[in-house]
C-alpha cells in the first residue's frame, strides 16, 4: 500500500509514507517528493491513500481544480483522500455571533481590529507562499498564505467534478483510517509534538520556530 502526505514540508516524515511538498529538504529521501501539487511529477494510479492538511487553503483558486484532477490522477481507483482544512461554515458563523474566542485561537489574531477583520484574516491571510504584484509589476504589494476558505458544500462540489465519490465529513480523530485517527501534531527535528504542548502553545517560541515546523496528523 503506497501513501502520500501532499504539503507535508521538508521536515516531516513518517514510517511508510512519501510526502510531496514544494519547499525541498537540504537532504531529500526517496520517498520526499518535490513539485507542485497541481504539478506533481508522480506516476498516474499508484497511491492508495492521499492525506493532506492545512494545505488547499493556500492553493489559488485558479489552481484548486487542476489540483483535484491531479490528486486524482496519482490515486488508484478506490483510493482515499482525508483532506483537513479551515471550515468557511464555522469561521461564517462565529462572526456572525461575534465569537471572539474563536478568532483568538487563530495565530493572526488582532484584538485591536475586531472580529470583522479577523474574519477576513482567516480566508485571506498575511504570508510568503503567493507574492501579490502591482499591474506594472515592478512592486511587490505583499504576500499570501490562505487564499480560499471552504465549506463542506463547495468541497464536496469540487470532489464530485473531478471523480470522487463517497464523500463525508468528520471531525479530527474521526477518520475511517486508524492512522490518520490521532489528532494533530507539529513536527520538529523528528519529534512530534502535541498542539497543546508548551513547545507550541507559547507564543514567542512559536514564532520564533514557525518556519522549522510542518503539520502531522
Amino acid at each position: 500500500m503506497r501513501k502520500i502526505n501532499i504539503g507535508a514540508g521538508p521536515l516531516w516524515k513518517s514510517d511508510g509514507w512519501e510526502s510531496l511538498d514544494n519547499v525541498q529538504g537540504t537532504k531529500p529521501e526517496k520517498w520526499q517528493h518535490f513539485g507542485k501539487c497541481w504539478e506533481t511529477n508522480l506516476p498516474s494510479n499508484v497511491y492508495d491513500i492521499v492525506f493532506t492538511s492545512h494545505t488547499l487553503e493556500h492553493i489559488p483558486q485558479f489552481r484548486i481544480e487542476k489540483t483535484f484532477y491531479e490528486i486524482n490522477r496519482i490515486m488508484k481507483i478506490g483510493g482515499t483522500i482525508r483532506i483537513l482544512v479551515p471550515d468557511l461554515y464555522s469561521t461564517a458563523k462565529a462572526y456572525v455571533s461575534k465569537n471572539k474566542s474563536f478568532f483568538r485561537r487563530r495565530k493572526n489574531y488582532d484584538e485591536g481590529l475586531g472580529i470583522g477583520h479577523n474574519f477576513v484574516r482567516q480566508i485571506v491571510s498575511p504570508g510568503g507562499q503567493t507574492i501579490a504584484l502591482n499591474c506594472e509589476y515592478d512592486e511587490i504589494i505583499g504576500g499570501y498564505a490562505h487564499l480560499y476558505c471552504y465549506d463542506f458544500d463547495s468541497m464536496s462540489k469540487l470532489l464530485k467534478k473531478w471523480g470522487f465519490s463517497g464523500i463525508k465529513k468528520c471531525s479530527p480523530g474521526k477518520s475511517s483510517i486508524l492512522e490518520m485517527r490521532p489528532h494533530q501534531h507539529f513536527v520538529c527535528d523528528d519529534k512530534k509534538y502535541d498542539m497543546k504542548d508548551n513547545f507550541i502553545v507559547k507564543k514567542k517560541i512559536f514564532r520564533k520556530i514557525e518556519n522549522f515546523l510542518s503539520v502531522w496528523f
